[in-house]
C-alpha cells in the first residue's frame, strides 16, 4: 500500500507551521527577561497581573515552554526531510 501523497500546498503549509512553532518558541524564551516585559501598559492597567508576570517561576515556566515549542518545530522539520 502506498504512502500518503503530499501537494505542495502541505509542502508550504508544513513549512510555514515549522516556521511559526520556531518564531514562536524563541519569543517565548527570550520576551519574559526582556525589559518590555517589565515596562508594558498593560501592568499598569492591571496591577494583579503585574505581581504574577514579573515573577521569576512565571518567567521560567513561559521559557520552558518556548523550549517546547522551539522542539516541536525542530522534530517537525525532521520528519519533514525524512518523507522527502
Amino acid at each position: 500500500m502506498p504512502g500518503p501523497h503530499y501537494t505542495a500546498l502541505d509542502k508550504v503549509l508544513e513549512w510555514i507551521y515549522i516556521v511559526f512553532c520556531f518564531e514562536i518558541g524563541v519569543f517565548l524564551m527570550v520576551a519574559p527577561w526582556m525589559t518590555v516585559w517589565e515596562t508594558n501598559d498593560l501592568w499598569r492597567e492591571v496591577p494583579w497581573l503585574r505581581l504574577i508576570l514579573l515573577n521569576g517561576f512565571v518567567r521560567g515556566g513561559i521559557s520552558g515552554l518556548g523550549i517546547a515549542d522551539l522542539l516541536i518545530g525542530g522534530k517537525e522539520a525532521i520528519d519533514y526531510f525524512k518523507r522527502a
